[in-house]
Order: C-alpha cells, then sequence, then structure tokens
C-alpha cells in the first residue's frame, strides 16, 4: 500500500513539473518570435552597414590603385636618376684619366726648364774657364732650338688631348641625352624587339602532348586552309600611314633605359601561363600604350575612327551579360583565350566592339617547330586529326602528323571562337611565332593565314622593313586593320545559315545554301493565314499614314514607342482598344463600328501570340532588337508585332537559365490580379529552340528563351525623382504590399528592380525569377452585400465564388517585413544619392 502511494505522488510530482515546463515553454515562445524579430532587424542593419562598409572599401580601394599608380611613377623616376647618376660617375672618372694624361704632358716643359737652367750654369762656368765665347754660343742656340721643337711638339699634342677630352665629353653627353629622352615610335619599336622581343625564350621541359580529339568533336572547322598573300603588303601600307601620323619630330614614347629595363623583367616560358603573362605584360602594355598616343595626335580620325580605347581582356563570368562561362578544355582549368576591344568605360561591356581574338599556346600544346613542319595550304582541313596510324606517304614522317593534329586542333579552337564571337580576325601566338588568321562573310568556310617569325623574318628582311616585321609592328598594323575593316555583322538569320553550312569535326556535312547579303530573308513570307502577314504590313502603312499624315515604313517599326498597360492588358483579357495608345491606328484594322462603340482588339490573345510565333520562324531580324540591356539571368529586347503594331518587351535568356524564366513565368500568372497597375502585363513566352532558332548577343551568350511583357517604365534616378512629386515611398511600399496580397515575395528588392510608369502615375516592380510563391487555400465564400463594384463586374450579387487565402508563416510574415524595410532603404538610396 505504501508503494502504491509513492508511486502515486511520485506522477503527480512529475505531472506537476510537466505542468510547470510548459507554462515556461509558453512563456518563453513570445520571447522566441521577439527575439527572432530583432534578429531580423540586426541583419537589416547589418546589411546597412555592409553597404556602407562596401563604399568605404571600394573607395579605398581606388585610393589604393592611384597610389600604387604614383608608386610605380616615382620608381620610373627614381631609375632614371640612377641611371643619370652613372652616367655622371662615368664622366668623373673619364675627365680625372684624361687630366692625368695632361698632367704627365705637362711635366715634360718643366723638366725643358730645369735643363735649360743647367745649361745657362755650365755655360757661366765654361766662360769662367776661358772657354771660347763663339763655340759656346753656337752650343746654346742648338741646344734651345731642339727644345723649342719638342716644347712646340708636346704643345701640340697638349692641344690634342685637350679636343680628344672635349669629344668624349660631347660624346658621353649625347649617348646619355640619347638613353634618356623620349623615343620616336620607329626608335621604340626597335629597340623594344631588340631589348624585350628578343630575350624570350621557350622552355618545354615536358613531353608535348598530342590533343584530345574529344575537346573538339562537334566543334565548327573551316574547310580549305589559304596562304595570306597580300598580308605583308597590307601591314606595310599601315604602318607607313602610322609613321605619316606620328612624323619622326613626335617623341612621346619610354626613352630607351626605360624600355631595357623593361626588358630585363622577361621571364624564359615554360607554360601557357608564362605566355599569357609576358603577352599581358609587354606585348598588350605597348599596343595600348601607342593606340593611345596614335588616337591623341589623330584627331581627325585619318588612320581609324573608333569610340573609347584599345583593350584586352580574358572574356571571364563578369564581363558578359548573362552570367556566361567558356568551357575549357580541361576541368578546373580557367580559360586564357584574350581579346582585344575597344573599351569604353561608360557604357555595359556587350556594348564594346571586339576586334580579334588572341589564343596563346604554350610549348606542351604547340611550338614553333610544329607550325614550320605543318602549316600549309589544305583544301582538306582536317585530315590529319583522326590518323591513328603512320601515314602510308613516305615523305611524311610520323611526327610530321602529330604536328599536323596539333596545328589543326589549335586553328580548331581559335576558329570557333572568332565565330562565337562574330569576328573575321584572329591570332595563334607561341611566342616567338604568330599565324594572323581572317576569314570573310562571304565565304566563312576558308580560312587565311600568315606565319611570322620576328626574330628570323627581321635578320632576313630588307632593312626599310626592319619595324614592320617585328611583333610589335605586326600587332600595331593588325590591330588598325580589323579596327578599319570592321565589316557589319551578319543578321541573325544569316549567321544561323551560316553555322549549319560549316563543317563540323567528326560529324558528316549537309549541304545548306548560304543566304545572300540582301533581304531575301526578310522578303519571304509568312505562313499563310488567307491574307499574307506581309500583305497585312503593307495595308497597316497605307491605314496610318492616312490616319496620321505621317509616314512610318516596316524598317522604322522598331522606332515604335510602347503600347499601354491598358492596351495590353485589354489584348489579354479580351477587352477593348485603350485609345490613349500611341499604336491604337496600327492596331485598328478591323471594320469600323457603325455603332459607335469602343473598338476590340483586332486578334485574340491567342492568335496574337500565334502571330508574333510565326513573325519568329519568319525572321528574328524583324520586330525585334537587343536594348544593350541585360541583369544576372536575363536580356532586353524591344519587339513589334509587325502585323498589328503591337510594341513591347521582351526578357530572353540562355538555355541554363530557362527553367528560371519558367518560374518567372508562374510567378506572373500568380500576380494576374495587380498586372498593369504594380507589376507588367504578361503576354506569353516562346522558346526559340522549337524553331532552330537561337539570338546571339555577345561571345557564346545566345538567348532561347524569351518571355514577353508590358514595358514597364524608367529605372528610378535622381533627376526623374526631382522632377516627379509623387509620394514615392508610399508608391513602391503599395507596390510590394500588392505582391504580398497576391502571396508573392519578392526575394530580389533592390532599386534597379523598381521602375517609374508615368501611365499609372506610381511604381512598378519587376524581376521575380528569385521570388518565393506562398501556399495558398480556397474557401467559399458569399457575398451577400448589394451595390459593390466588384459584384458588377463579376456577376448577380449573392453569387459564390472562391476568396484565395494565403497561409503565411511566421518565418515568411517577417520575410515579408524585412523586404517593406529593404525597399525602404532602396528608395532611400535612390534619393540621398
Amino acid at each position: 500500500m505504501d508503494q502504491q502511494n509513492d508511486t502515486d505522488d511520485m506522477r503527480q510530482k512529475i505531472q506537476e513539473l510537466e505542468r510547470q515546463i510548459q507554462e515556461i515553454k509558453l512563456q518563453i515562445q513570445p520571447r522566441k518570435r521577439q527575439t527572432k524579430k530583432m534578429k531580423l532587424r540586426d541583419k537589416a542593419i547589418k546589411r546597412r552597414i555592409y553597404n556602407g562598409l562596401h563604399r568605404v572599401r571600394h573607395k579605398r580601394e581606388r585610393e589604393r590603385q592611384a597610389d600604387k599608380k604614383d608608386e610605380k611613377a616615382l620608381q620610373q623616376t627614381q631609375q632614371k636618376d640612377s641611371a643619370t647618376q652613372e652616367d655622371q660617375e662615368q664622366t668623373k672618372i673619364l675627365k680625372q684619366e684624361t687630366e692625368e694624361m695632361l698632367m704627365d704632358r705637362m711635366l715634360q716643359p718643366t723638366n725643358f726648364c730645369e735643363f735649360l737652367i743647367a745649361c745657362q750654369t755650365s755655360s757661366m762656368q765654361a766662360r769662367n774657364s776661358n772657354v771660347t765665347q763663339k763655340d759656346s754660343s753656337t752650343a746654346q742656340d742648338s741646344m734651345m732650338q731642339h727644345y723649342q721643337n719638342e716644347t712646340q711638339e708636346i704643345k701640340n699634342q697638349t692641344q690634342e688631348l685637350k679636343t680628344q677630352a672635349e669629344e668624349i665629353k660631347n660624346q658621353t653627353l649625347e649617348i646619355k641625352r640619347r638613353l634618356l629622352q623620349p623615343t620616336t615610335l620607329d626608335e621604340y619599336i626597335k629597340e623594344w624587339h631588340a631589348s624585350t622581343f628578343s630575350k624570350l625564350t621557350i622552355h618545354s621541359y615536358d613531353p608535348q602532348r598530342d590533343p584530345s580529339t574529344a575537346n573538339i568533336l562537334g566543334k565548327w572547322q573551316p574547310e580549305t586552309l589559304k596562304e595570306w598573300t597580300i598580308f605583308l603588303s597590307e601591314q606595310r601600307l599601315i604602318l607607313n600611314q602610322v609613321y605619316d601620323v606620328l612624323s619622326p619630330e613626335v617623341r612621346k614614347f619610354f626613352c630607351r633605359v626605360t624600355i631595357r629595363d623593361i626588358g630585363d623583367s622577361v621571364r624564359p616560358i615554360t607554360d601557357k601561363w608564362d605566355l599569357e603573362g609576358f603577352s599581358r605584360r609587354h606585348i598588350e602594355t605597348s599596343i595600348r600604350n601607342i593606340m593611345r598616343h596614335l588616337q591623341s595626335v589623330d584627331t581627325l580620325g585619318k588612320l581609324f575612327r573608333i569610340d573609347g580605347q584599345i583593350d584586352f581582356m580574358v572574356h571571364p563570368r563578369h564581363a558578359n551579360p548573362l552570367g556566361i562561362m567558356i568551357p575549357s578544355s580541361e576541368p578546373n582549368v580557367p580559360i586564357i583565350t584574350r581579346f582585344c576591344l575597344c573599351e569604353d568605360p561608360s557604357v555595359s561591356l556587350d556594348l564594346n566592339t571586339l576586334l580579334y581574338v588572341w589564343e596563346p599556346k604554350g610549348p606542351e600544346d604547340l611550338t614553333v617547330e610544329d607550325l614550320r613542319a605543318a602549316l600549309r595550304p589544305t583544301s582538306k582541313f582536317g585530315a590529319a586529326i583522326f590518323a591513328t596510324e603512320s601515314p602510308v606517304i613516305d615523305d611524311v614522317s610520323p611526327s610530321t602528323t602529330a604536328a599536323e593534329k596539333r596545328v589543326q586542333h589549335a586553328i580548331i579552337e581559335t576558329y570557333n571562337k572568332m565565330m562565337d564571337s562574330c569576328l573575321e580576325y584572329g591570332i595563334i601566338t607561341t611566342g616567338q611565332a604568330m599565324v594572323f588568321l581572317h576569314f570573310n562573310w562571304d565565304d566563312p568556310k576558308t580560312l587565311h593565314y600568315h606565319i611570322a617569325e620576328p626574330l628570323v623574318d627581321v635578320v632576313r628582311g630588307p632593312e626599310e622593313d626592319a619595324a614592320l616585321l617585328t611583333a610589335l609592328g605586326q600587332y600595331i598594323a593588325f590591330t588598325i586593320m580589323a579596327i578599319n575593316k570592321r565589316s557589319d555583322k551578319p543578321t541573325q538569320e544569316q549567321r544561323l545559315k551560316i553555322h549549319k553550312t560549316l563543317p563540323k569535326v567528326g560529324v558528316p556535312s549537309v549541304p545548306v545554301s548560304l543566304p545572300d547579303n540582301g533581304d531575301n530573308a526578310s522578303s519571304c513570307s509568312l505562313s499563310q493565314t488567307g491574307e499574307s502577314e506581309t500583305e497585312k504590313i503593307k495595308k497597316l502603312g497605307q491605314q496610318y499614314e492616312q490616319g496620321t499624315k505621317t509616314t512610318r515604313s516596316i524598317e522604322g517599326a522598331q522606332d515604335l514607342p510602347y503600347c499601354t498597360q491598358k492596351c495590353l492588358l485589354g489584348l489579354v483579357r479580351g477587352e477593348f482598344l485603350d485609345p490613349a495608345c500611341p499604336n491604337v491606328a496600327l492596331h485598328c484594322q478591323s471594320k469600323a463600328n457603325e455603332a459607335g462603340h469602343q473598338e476590340c482588339h483586332p486578334v485574340d490573345h491567342a492568335e496574337w501570340l500565334r502571330l508574333l510565333r510565326e513573325q519568329f520562324k519568319h525572321s528574328i531580324d524583324e520586330g525585334i532588337t537587343y536594348q544593350k540591356v541585360f541583369g544576372e539571368m536575363g536580356a532586353l529586347f524591344k519587339v513589334t508585332l509587325l502585323a498589328y503594331g503591337y510594341t513591347f518587351i521582351s526578357k530572353g535568356t540562355r538555355i541554363e537559365h530557362a527553367e528560371s524564366l519558367q518560374y518567372e513565368t508562374e510567378v506572373y500568372q500568380r500576380l494576374k490580379p495587380i498586372q498593369g497597375v504594380h507589376v507588367p502585363v504578361f503576354l506569353g513566352a516562346i522558346d526559340l529552340q522549337t524553331m532552330d532558332k537561337n539570338y546571339w548577343i555577345y561571345f557564346g551568350t545566345y538567348v532561347v528563351h524569351m518571355i514577353f511583357l508590358s514595358w514597364g517604365g524608367h529605372l528610378l534616378k535622381r533627376d526623374l525623382i526631382n522632377t516627379i512629386e509623387i509620394p514615392w515611398m508610399e508608391r513602391a511600399e503599395q507596390a510590394l504590399q500588392a505582391l504580398h496580397h497576391e502571396g508573392v515575395l519578392q526575394r530580389d528588392v533592390q532599386w534597379s528592380n523598381i521602375l517609374y510608369n508615368a501611365e499609372i502615375n506610381g511604381v512598378m516592380l519587376i524581376d521575380f525569377d528569385e521570388a518565393d510563391m506562398i501556399h495558398k487555400t480556397a474557401t467559399p465564400q458569399v457575398q451577400d452585400t448589394p451595390g459593390e463594384e466588384e459584384e458588377e463586374e463579376e456577376g448577380k450579387r449573392g453569387e459564390t465564388r472562391e476568396k484565395l487565402c494565403f497561409s503565411f508563416s511566421e518565418k515568411e510574415e517577417d520575410l515579408a517585413a524585412c523586404e517593406l524595410s529593404e525597399i525602404r532603404d532602396a528608395m532611400l538610396e535612390v534619393l540621398e544619392e
């Protein structure tokens, strides 16, 4: 019994303890929520602090770079001063030696005077000794004449030594002046060749490897390889024009002492990384320097005209529009391919004009001996790539076949980068040799080449071509050639057909005719649906001209203003046209409404999207223009449906990011109720891959997936905010709260995703590829309040409909609150600029 009582007591105590623990948990829970909110606030505060620190670090980094430049200039000045001091010391030593020689010579007249005194003494002694005066006088005269002759000779020699010392001094000053004075272009190129390029040595410690065929399978390759026979003639003409602009009187380049000091830093080349470093530090720096001086002197653009400066870069992931990464032939090995471009710091990277591809090849991949043995004209390029056995021809050795493989592998890699960049020019360099490449868009299967070996060519060539045959001289002329021969890039449709005609490694060729350079692609009619779309466009132009007394051709379609939100929203919802739309005259192609009611859109949304798809099938050159604007995932295009003049925007992306754009489509579907008010109107999507097409933007950047939206508005800028007086902070918060009300968390709140739209006189939010959609539930509710606007639009009073309810978790509520704080910060950032 006692045991039973003890057990009951123990059980009661345990229950009491559990109850107390539960009460403590209930007390702690509000504190946890408060702590979590405080953490979120701390996170927002930390983010503001981090942004401030980032700005400070950025400012300090700029200051540090400026200090480095100043320090480098000081070091160069000190080096020049050191060289000057050494010359002064050498001159001082030479002067001392000259003075010693003069002193030795001057001692001879002194000895002569002593001897003369001795003679006079002996003469007096002889007179006292009763020697006859006549004999003594004759001896003295003879002796005096002899020493006078010697004295004159010594004076002459002394004068000659003084003259020689003066000449040596003048020569020393001249050498010093020549070493320290700025050089002309011709002097600079020749001194650079003698002091820098001639010191380049190639060391290969590892045996050469045969390149893997797997790395180039399926890549484009030229069909024919030809010598570039007029290359040197063109280079000579260009360099002569350069010398006309930079005359011998123009001295703007480094002095010889500086060039030699730079040449002393040249290190042996053991692999492609060393070669890339040599090219970057010595060749590219010199090209930039010369081109900059040419631009400063040639203000009228007689040689070339470009916007910005000539520069070089590796094509990294941050230097492209849509996060492209160049695939490497080896895993985890970065790409060292370099590009020459006209860089304008005031514009985005993809607006810069690429000029040529520069491919360094280390001794492990390619040597000058390989080029000498295997680079030759051929009409069957690539035959050696798949050769696995010894050649049948007796005069072709296995080593030659291996060299052919390496040469053709290098050419195919560079040729593909030229095609991927829409460039006609390229360079392969082993350091000691360069292969200059070029093709014409009217015959892209034929690749022209010129091989240069500057160390050999300068020795063998004529004296008047000494500067031309140097590496630096040829790079300068080649760069100017690429600038002046920048032909118009092929259109998107021409590019697609060219790519289809090019032979590929390991892929049987399929004959496809090349497009003409004319407008044949544009002149093809679209899919016939009764009346052709081209005829519709012509009629559209006539109607528009009659109605507005202005002319607007098909070619000027991209000059059309964007359609209004109300116009495109009416198209999607099957409602009326917007009379305020600037393109309404182009939309009104249906028969006149005799009753005087508002006119409907000429086609429904499904037909509109079908027409757009047909237009893209016909051509992706007409009615679409890349706007040179891009984000992390998408590029912006202006699109016009040519049949009816609807003008809107498109966000396109690469195949790697297609899923993100598809997800954004789902987000826009969720945001249907607020489209045209707080977010743009979603019009549909097209996958260009279904048409076997893509839209080229930049090196290796091909847009394949596109969504279509109404134009959201202008980016927020300080001048815009100062011009328009609206409650900016309140409008931004309203737009974000509208998103939350529809169960969407933006998750990428920043000022670049906030636009001002004049039509709604408010703010629109964009970019939802990172947004979160909250789980929704549907609960039936009865609307029994009479006289409400919503009931009149939806049907009779009392009709049962579903009200969407979004179940925000505690974490999602905190995120929503945090986003409101972030949008305030973003607006403050713009307001405080």
